[in-house]
């Protein structure tokens, strides 16, 4: 019997994932809504990649939010006191 455990895939991937594959489907969608629209294909090619691009990059940004606020709630900062140097106190 193995005792190695089998973990899911982390949220990080299954977010990345998910994300660009609504960025695909989103992109593909807007072109071809253009292209019903009788725009030229390089305009409605142009349009579909720039959303692509941008919710790919909405996704990164959100990950990379995410990773943020959880280091900083692991690690809060820590307060420390003054130190006394020796000298006279005002």
């Amino acid at each position: 019997m193995s005792d190695s455990r089998h973990e899911g895939p982390t949220l990080e991937a299954a977010w990345v994932g998910f994300g660009h594959s609504v960025a695909v489907a989103a992109g593909a969608a807007f072109a071809l809504l253009s292209l019903l629209l009788h725009v030229p294909v390089w305009v409605a090619a142009l349009r579909g990649g720039l959303l692509f691009l941008g919710l790919a990059m909405i996704v990164r940004a959100t990950l990379w939010l995410v990773a943020a606020m959880r280091t900083d709630a692991q690690h809060p900062e820590r307060r420390s006191t003054p130190r006394n140097t020796g000298g006279k106190g005002g």
